[in-house]
């Protein structure tokens, strides 16, 4: 259930990327890019931190697994949207869903315990560099698609993508947090879905468009604009969030 949860929050992500677009008015591989960059939230550089912050260490294990179902439908129906086609299962075959399947069959058959110890010590060490690498892979271009010019598209892609990502998605996913029926073994996914409802656009985002060959400078517009507005909208969607979860 919790990956089929992230798969979802994806997907309706994505879909409200693609009624902007058509408000909008991009070009085709404009609106790709759009729609990708827009319809993923930040679910793991920003993620971890702030649940963890709020909801303690044992909530950063259950976001990996939610995230399983977010790296799934960013490897089938993102890079779908991005390139065209049908879904391949061969996509699903990505370093992130393998470890995360493997990590998760490990714990059931005893974690640590069930490995010679020198293997968690590189795991532990590769785990230390994964975020300051990725910030680095991320930053590495930062810099030179700052120096274009917007085009003729105004502001209308960083207005588009505010209104996506940091309030038609996360009133959503509030909704949900606040009417569906969730088990109770599964009530912790109320938790993911406030702090994701809350994350700006998945900065990681970019790399994925530019090795797709996808426009870079939507993506880094997306993700800039829902940075600087989620300044104002984090900490809104999060104070209601933990009121809904109090009345709980």
């Amino acid at each position: 259930m919790a990956p089929v949860a992230g798969f979802l929050a994806i997907v309706i992500g994505f879909g409200f990327s693609i009624l902007a677009v058509r408000l909008i008015g991009l070009s085709r591989k404009q609106g790709k890019s759009f729609i990708f960059s827009t319809g993923i939230f930040n679910y793991g550089f920003f993620a971890f931190p702030v649940g963890e912050a709020l909801f303690g260490e044992a909530f950063v294990g259950k976001l990996i697994i939610f995230n399983l179902g977010v790296e799934i439908a960013i490897w089938t129906v993102g890079v779908m949207i991005l390139i065209g086609g049908t879904p391949s299962w061969r996509r699903l075959v990505n370093p992130p869903a393998v470890a995360i399947v493997l990590a998760a069959v490990l714990t059931a058959v005893g974690g640590r315990a069930g490995l010679p110890s020198f293997v968690f010590e590189i795991v532990d060490a590769l785990a230390a560099c994964a975020i300051p690498v990725g910030l680095l892979l991320i930053g590495g271009s930062v810099l030179d698609l700052l120096r274009e010019k917007k085009g003729g598209t105004g502001l209308r892609v960083e207005a588009g993508a505010v209104a996506v990502r940091l309030m038609l998605v996360p009133a959503v996913f509030m909704t949900i947090v606040a009417l569906a029926p969730f088990p109770h073994e599964l009530s912790w996914l109320r938790e993911v879905l406030v702090v994701q409802a809350a994350m700006p656009a998945g900065v990681f985002a970019i790399v994925i468009v530019k090795s797709y060959d996808g426009d870079t400078g939507i993506a880094l517009r997306t993700i800039l604009a829902t940075f600087a507005g989620c300044l104002i909208t984090m900490p809104a969607w999060l104070s209601l969030g933990l009121r809904m979860l109090s009345v709980k």
